[in-house]
């Protein structure tokens, strides 16, 4: 009989080692994609973003340069009438510059002062946001980060690759997904020394 319950005890307590190591395998991703974007001068991103609508679906495509203290600096690549607008936001990436005409995409999604402000709201939740979940989604990891609270909180949903680098991304508000946004050409410039001394 001890026996039998030292061997139930041992599956056991194999099972829960065996969970605890996939949990520590999935979390792996995000911190070493938070841990990279810290020890980064800045991060170039291409962004398809999509902002659904009561009346229409606004799209628009945009190549960002931002920095792990959240300054911003974009420019709008598409649809063609409002390509070639930049927009800067300071290291709060709540404060935005606009370089040539405003754009009214008609929603904000997130609380957000304009959907240009995305990428800096992507960047502050990468190396910032509360961790709340990770784990496998099909061959891409999905990391669910949270940004503000009460009425501001918002989930950012994102979907990283094999190399931790994120692919897709989504901003969750109210349970209602506020926009979509398809990351390419993400690359990693230059190192910030400083950022590597604070982690020691």
């Amino acid at each position: 009989m001890q026996r039998s319950k030292l061997a139930v005890l041992t599956m056991l307590l194999c099972l829960l080692c065996a969970c605890g190591g996939k949990e520590t395998d999935t979390l792996s991703g995000p911190m070493a994609l938070r841990q990279a974007l810290l020890t980064s001068e800045s991060v170039t991103a291409d962004l398809d973003v999509t902002l659904p609508d009561e009346d229409a679906v606004w799209q628009f495509s945009m190549h960002a340069v931002l920095t792990p203290e959240g300054s911003m600096d974009s420019e709008i690549t598409a649809p063609e009438s409002v390509s070639g607008i930049r927009a800067k936001a300071d290291e709060s990436g709540r404060q935005l510059a606009f370089d040539g005409a405003m754009v009214d995409f008609g929603v904000s999604p997130g609380g957000l002062e304009s959907p240009v402000l995305l990428p800096a709201l992507l960047m502050r939740a990468w190396c910032a946001g509360d961790l709340l979940s990770a784990g496998m989604d099909g061959d891409d990891l999905l990391a669910v980060y949270r940004l503000d609270y009460g009425a501001e909180e918002k989930q950012v949903r994102t979907w990283l690759d094999g190399d931790q680098i994120p692919i897709r991304a989504e901003i969750v508000q109210n349970g209602a997904v506020q926009c979509t946004v398809i990351i390419q050409h993400f690359t990693f410039g230059g190192t910030n020394e400083t950022a590597q001394e604070d982690l020691g």
